[in-house]
């Protein structure tokens, strides 16, 4: 893969103006049907005169002030063939930027009361018939810190590319997947844990795996009862196979740089860039990091919890008071930055293009988002 590749839950309410705790219950996520954003033509007359000087097939853009929502819109074919416009509600993958929802998992985990420790040795969690070691330094223990730091010393990525990329989803579980190919030398960096850094899509994999064996469920149905219910995040989702026939029909299609389709793909170490989600999806997620860990009445974090999040920081670019992370892959570009001051932006794309271009882009969605 390229570098830039959440029981359900039980309300409890004291009273009026209460937030609102979630926890386990029966297996089903919450449902929290809105709106989707009103149209914006003027909005999105901005974002197609982005789209067409650039030449980009599809670009959807939401804009926070303040903390909140302000304008989202989209412009384009996000599929061509199929006829779909881009719009506010259309699903995109999400590449590195899925890396954010480890991230937030981890802190939810925490904020939940599992035994997840930061500084604890990852087998702990993963209990394999040979314990994970970086296998040039057997004696120094691999941490959850290590791996949302990139500071495992585990190699970027695995040996795919998106001409083997299974399709639509991976075909075998995370925990086999990760436990064959670590215990492979190939796929290790020369520096000890904790003694150096290398963007690792595989680490982050890795961190998600032990979220899944702490809370004892798996990682995406922890994330769709844990994060995805309670914001109500309902167009997000780690599978191909989750999807309605609704959100399928609002899926862009992943191009390549003469617009020809990829086909949906997915990856073996899914959590590192596999999340489908929209810009309406993503304000909400960012309108609780911004905040104080809740949303609407929701909480998700303790405040205390988002400070850890970012200071930490768990899978985001972390220059305080701005917080980012972009993604690239085959046929996807994204990015999303928020700061402490109620702004963010979500840029969402479907097409190859060059590192330059996408800078190009993403500049000049900043000038909308000012």
């Amino acid at each position: 893969m390229m570098v830039f590749k959440w029981l359900s839950w039980v309300l409890l309410v004291a009273g009026c103006g209460t937030i609102q705790e979630f926890g386990e219950v029966d297996g089903s996520p919450a449902a929290r049907p809105e709106a989707p954003p009103p149209l914006d033509r003027a909005f999105d007359a901005k974002i197609e005169a982005i789209r067409q000087r650039h030449g980009v097939a599809a670009i959807s853009i939401g804009v926070l002030r303040g903390g909140k929502l302000a304008q989202a819109g989209g412009a384009g074919q996000a599929d061509p063939a199929a006829g779909i416009a881009a719009r506010a509600d259309t699903l995109y993958s999400l590449a590195s930027v899925s890396k954010i929802v480890v991230g937030v998992a981890i802190a939810r985990a925490m904020e939940l009361g599992y035994d997840l420790d930061l500084d604890r040795d990852v087998n702990t969690w993963l209990r394999w018939s040979r314990p994970l070691r970086h296998p040039r330094h057997p004696g120094t223990p691999i941490t959850l810190r290590h791996l949302v730091r990139h500071q495992a010393g585990i190699a970027s990525d695995g040996p795919a590319d998106i001409d083997d990329y299974p399709r639509p989803d991976p075909r075998q579980s995370l925990d086999a997947f990760l436990q064959g190919l670590l215990a492979q030398s190939a796929y290790w960096e020369d520096f000890a844990p904790g003694q150096g850094e290398e963007y690792s899509n595989l680490g982050a994999s890795l961190a998600a795996l032990v979220v899944q064996k702490a809370v004892g469920q798996p990682f995406e149905v922890f994330c769709n009862r844990e994060i995805f219910g309670p914001l109500g995040m309902t167009d997000s989702r780690w599978f191909y196979r989750e999807l309605g026939s609704s959100q399928r029909g609002r899926l862009a299609m992943p191009l390549d740089e003469d617009g020809e389709p990829y086909g949906h793909y997915g990856f073996e170490d899914w959590p590192s860039g596999q999340l489908r989600s929209t810009v309406a999806d993503m304000a909400k997620l960012l309108e609780a990091l911004i905040g104080d860990g809740s949303r609407g009445g929701v909480r998700l974090l303790s405040a205390a919890r988002v400070r850890q999040f970012q200071e930490v920081p768990l899978f985001i670019e972390a220059d305080a008071p701005s917080f980012e992370h972009s993604g690239g892959e085959a046929g996807v570009n994204t990015f999303v930055r928020y700061n402490e001051s109620g702004n963010g932006l979500i840029l969402l794309t479907n097409q190859d293009m060059d590192d330059d271009v996408f800078e190009a882009v993403i500049t000049e969605a900043e000038a909308l988002a000012r």
